[in-house]
């Protein structure tokens, strides 16, 4: 038996999605990014907390704290994915941080810092769990650049740059959901392509 489909059906047309719309679905996904994903770093120097805020900022959750003893009241308080730990810590050191992160959330991401020798500390934060070392102290931050700050530089739109980096044109590092450039490596770009123009 023949089976007829409605007329409504057969002409019914796929829903257009506007740019605005797409837009507005990217953002909330941003948004919600931001909200989800969630960032401990624990050091007793205040200014490596701002570098890490400035090299954030607007990509993550992001928390701070002075001491092992905060960090870990924040971690009763707050799942996070990854923890930076400063290994020479007042008080508690990081890799008892490091231990009683692991204790509240086993599945966040640990990863140690110092800017002295401690490789027995090192070992023993392997051990326990932590997944990486940085070496301190870290690049100035205001050597890194965001786009809109590059853009400025660069006297062009910023939408522009997000799509050279996108493409791999731009020699930009994507962190979260934001793209950073460091200052030398700008100019280097810049150099190279008016030399291009050049010739």
């Amino acid at each position: 038996m023949l089976m007829l489909r409605p007329f409504f059906i057969l002409n019914r047309q796929p829903k257009k999605t506007t740019k605005a719309a797409k837009d507005i679905v990217m953002k909330r996904k941003r948004e919600k990014f931001k909200q989800d994903f969630k960032i401990l770093v624990v050091d007793d120097d205040q200014g490596i907390l701002n570098f890490f805020v400035r090299l954030f900022e607007g990509t993550v959750s992001l928390s701070t704290a002075l001491s092992g003893e905060d960090a870990i009241a924040l971690a009763g308080k707050t799942k996070y994915d990854i923890a930076f730990v400063d290994i020479r810590l007042k008080g508690m050191d990081g890799v008892e941080v490091l231990k009683q992160l692991k204790k509240i959330g086993p599945e966040t991401t640990v990863i140690l810092m110092s800017g002295y020798a401690a490789e027995g500390q090192i070992k023993e934060g392997f051990k326990n769990g932590a997944i990486d070392f940085l070496q301190k102290p870290f690049e100035d931050i205001n050597k890194i650049l965001t786009i809109p700050e590059a853009a400025k530089i660069l006297k062009m739109d910023p939408i522009t740059l997000r799509r050279l980096a996108k493409n791999g044109d731009l020699p930009a590092i994507k962190l979260g959901k934001q793209w950073r450039i460091r200052q030398e490596k700008l100019n280097e770009w810049l150099k190279e392509k008016e030399a291009a123009r050049g010739t």
